[in-house]
């Protein structure tokens, strides 16, 4: 699985290829994909509309980018969450952490309005 990054309107988008599952398989290496890879003065959407599954080191990851986003003083907005991988958060309650939108546009308006 490899990470793609871009910013779009001043949002930086996160997307993870190759791959339906973000899991304890492929975790180690996205962590070092993502290592340094977010930018300080932008907002974040990570989008997981590519993503099936996830276990909890899949979540650890979603729990770094989370962090390192704060951490900039910046966002993070999750969008093309599937039912499955909303289940695994709602039972941890990492629902009530996180932020979610449909698309990408969804959340990049989102996050204006909040701005």
């Amino acid at each position: 699985m490899i990470v793609r990054h871009a910013t779009f309107e001043g949002v930086q988008r996160v997307r993870f290829e190759g791959g339906d599952s973000l899991d304890s398989t492929c975790a180690p290496m996205i962590k070092r994909q993502c290592a340094g890879l977010l930018r300080e003065d932008l907002d974040v959407v990570v989008d997981l509309a590519n993503i099936e599954f996830v276990d909890s080191a899949g979540l650890g990851v979603l729990i770094g980018l989370f962090k390192a986003a704060h951490r900039g003083g910046c966002r993070l907005m999750l969008v093309g969450v599937g039912r499955a991988v909303l289940e695994v958060m709602e039972v941890i309650r990492l629902d009530e952490i996180f932020q979610f939108a449909g698309t990408f546009g969804e959340a990049v308006e989102r996050l204006r309005e909040v701005g």
